[in-house]
C-alpha cells in the first residue's frame, strides 16, 4: 500500500502521535527529525508492516510517543495523556462533556441548559479533578478558547480577579475552577484540530455526545 496523510492521521496513538516501533515500520529513525511526515507520504509500505502499524495505534501509557505536528517533542514526561471535548446542540442548549486518558479511565456528563464553551471547559475541569495530586498531565482540547485561555490569557485575567469592567467575566466560575486545578496538578495544555481523524479527539467527542444524548433522553 501507499502511505497517505489520511492513513497516518487515522492511526495515531491515543496520545496523539506515533510510537518508536510505528516509525521504525516506516523506516524513520528515532528520534525523528522535524518534517519526517513528508518523507514517507507517497511511499509504499508492505501489508504486514502496515497491519502492525495499525495495531500499534492503540498505544500504551508508557509508550514513547512523538507528536504529528511537533516531531521533536516526545511525551514521556507525563504520567497521563488526556483528551477532552464538549458538545452543545443547539448552542446554547443541551450540552455534554467527556474525557478519557492514557490509562483507560474516562467519564462523561451533561447539563440541560449550557453553551459549547462551558462544556469544553467542564470537560477539562472534570478530567483534572480526576487526576491525583501532583500528577503530570498533557491535556488535549480542540477548543482554542480553552487552550489560549489556560496558556496565554489566564494570568492577565487572574490579576483582574476574572472580571471585565468590574463585572464577572463570562464563565468566571469555571475559570476559577480551572485555575485551582492548575495549582494542584502539573498540566500542559495542547490544542488539537477537531473532527480531523485524530483518534484521541474523536473518542472524546463521542463521550461528549453521549453525555448530551443521555441527558436529552432523560428529559
Amino acid at each position: 500500500m501507499i502511505v497517505t496523510d489520511e492513513w497516518l492521521n487515522k492511526n495515531m496513538t491515543l496520545a496523539g502521535g506515533y510510537t518508536k516501533r510505528q516509525l521504525a515500520l516506516l523506516n524513520v529513525s528515532w528520534p525523528p527529525a522535524r518534517g519526517w511526515k513528508r518523507w514517507v507520504v507517497g511511499k509504499p509500505v508492505n501489508e504486514v508492516a502496515a497491519r502492525e502499524f495499525e495495531l500499534l495505534a492503540g498505544g500504551k501509557a508508557g509508550d514513547a510517543v512523538v507528536g504529528l505536528h511537533d516531531a521533536t517533542k516526545v511525551d514521556t514526561s507525563a504520567d497521563f495523556v488526556v483528551w477532552t471535548d464538549g458538545a452543545c446542540d443547539p448552542n446554547p442548549g443541551v450540552g455534554g462533556w467527556g474525557w478519557h486518558r492514557s490509562d483507560g479511565a474516562s467519564a462523561f456528563g451533561g447539563e440541560p441548559e449550557t453553551t459549547n464553551n462551558r462544556m469544553e471547559m467542564t470537560a477539562i475541569v472534570e478530567a483534572m479533578k480526576a487526576l491525583p495530586d501532583g500528577a503530570r498531565a498533557i491535556i488535549h482540547s480542540d477548543s482554542q478558547y480553552c487552550v489560549n485561555g489556560l496558556t496565554i490569557w489566564s494570568a492577565g485575567w487572574a490579576r483582574k480577579d476574572w472580571r471585565k469592567k468590574g463585572e464577572p467575566m463570562p464563565n468566571r466560575d469555571l475559570w476559577l475552577a480551572l485555575d485551582a486545578e492548575k495549582k494542584r496538578v502539573r498540566a500542559e495544555f495542547r490544542w488539537v484540530r477537531g473532527h480531523n481523524g485524530n483518534a484521541g479527539n474523536e473518542k472524546a467527542d463521542r463521550l461528549a455526545v453521549m453525555g448530551r444524548e443521555t441527558l436529552a433522553v432523560a428529559a
